[in-house]
């Protein structure tokens, strides 16, 4: 099953398709959400490709799927609920490095908001953690 859904960021908006996959979950084809970033897309490809712990956390996956013309073509994906997990995963100052300074801004943004809440959430008090 193919459900269109329209994934938003602050920094930018991609139509992606949804595609529910044979685990239950849903994935999201992961070239065009790198396009938006302004990542280089085959980086990101080599990097998931080699660091396989990284690649499971994230779901990352070669779908089969067919392109416009009903020929099969290869679509890496990644699960819907980890994409905040990715950008969490992105270097800011790489992308700036690059010349693109919007999506590195954001990225740092994002990196700053997302340790805020993690910094904000409270440890119930039943639970010990180990030390170190």
């Amino acid at each position: 099953m193919t459900d269109r859904a329209l994934i938003q960021l602050a920094y930018g908006t991609v139509m992606l398709p949804l595609l529910q996959c044979e685990d239950e979950h849903l994935r999201v084809a992961m070239k065009p959400v790198c396009e938006m970033l302004g990542v280089d897309w085959k980086n990101q490809k080599r990097k998931l490709l080699s660091k396989r712990l990284l690649a499971e956390r994230l779901g990352f996956r070669l779908l089969l799927a067919e392109n416009t013309d009903g020929l099969a073509k290869d679509s890496y994906s990644i699960r819907v609920d980890r994409i905040v997990a990715y950008i969490d995963s992105l270097n800011p100052r790489m992308l700036a490095a690059k010349g693109n300074h919007a999506a590195a801004d954001w990225v740092e943004r994002k990196h700053e908001e997302w340790d805020s809440v993690r910094a904000g959430l409270r440890r119930p008090k039943n639970v010990i953690l180990p030390p170190g």
